[in-house]
């Protein structure tokens, strides 16, 4: 999440890059196990099925979710890291949290297509009523919540090497069998859909307030054009 990560003063970027880059690879490892997934239905559907295929596939996606969820692990320490060093060092959100049209950016920001306006909404209500900690204490519990629906999925996987095996894990899930992974893939995705979302948003609203503070321009294309009238 290179372009993601926060900026809430040049202070802090070394922990909240750290951050970030621990949620990347925690997502990047969650669409690996999903693309071994993916290996094993093909080998499924195709005429000349490969079943050792099959079973290193299905040990690549335990392996990817164990890493993810590790990462997970990783990136509650740097926020607590993060976390840590604001109290240490008395940090204070920018004066421009107050000053700044951050609706108007948002909307801006919107229409161009940098950020979901919900997400961007309801960042800017959590921000509002207890600044950048507000935030860190968000993140901080989906991190938990990501982590625990991690740990859901990779207790059904768990179960599934014998249908791996037999060669019917396309079948489990075509007819909706107590066994299917679906419903907790779909509600790990989901979660690191609205996590994305907001990170993004979050991420977009440090920026814009420290561009502002050390005037530096915006990102918003409409807000730029407000400023140089």
């Amino acid at each position: 999440m290179g372009g993601k990560n926060h900026q809430p003063c040049k202070h802090y970027l070394l922990n909240s890059t750290r951050l970030s880059r621990h949620l990347s690879l925690a997502y990047g490892h969650l669409e690996f196990g999903n693309a071994a997934l993916e290996d094993i239905l093909i080998i499924e559907l195709s005429p000349d099925r490969d079943p050792q295929g099959a079973v290193e596939s299905y040990q690549a996606i335990r392996r990817e979710l164990a890493v993810s969820g590790t990462e997970l692990g990783h990136a509650k320490l740097a926020l607590a890291a993060l976390r840590q060093q604001m109290d240490e060092t008395g940090f204070a959100d920018l004066p421009t949290l107050g000053k700044i049209d951050l609706s108007q950016i948002g909307q801006s920001l919107a229409e161009s297509g940098m950020v979901n306006l919900a997400a961007w909404k309801q960042v800017h209500e959590l921000m509002k009523a207890g600044g950048f900690y507000a935030m860190v204490a968000r993140f901080d519990a989906d991190i938990d919540e990501l982590g625990a629906l991690n740990r859901a999925l990779q207790a059904k996987f768990a179960q599934l090497e014998s249908p791996v095996t037999a060669g019917i894990l396309t079948d489990i899930v075509e007819e909706n069998r107590p066994e299917s992974f679906k419903p907790e893939f779909a509600a790990l995705y989901a979660k690191w859909t609205e996590m994305n979302g907001l990170f993004l948003a979050s991420s977009l609203m440090s920026t814009e307030l420290w561009y502002a503070f050390t005037s530096k321009g915006t990102l918003a294309p409409t807000a730029m054009q407000l400023r140089a009238a």
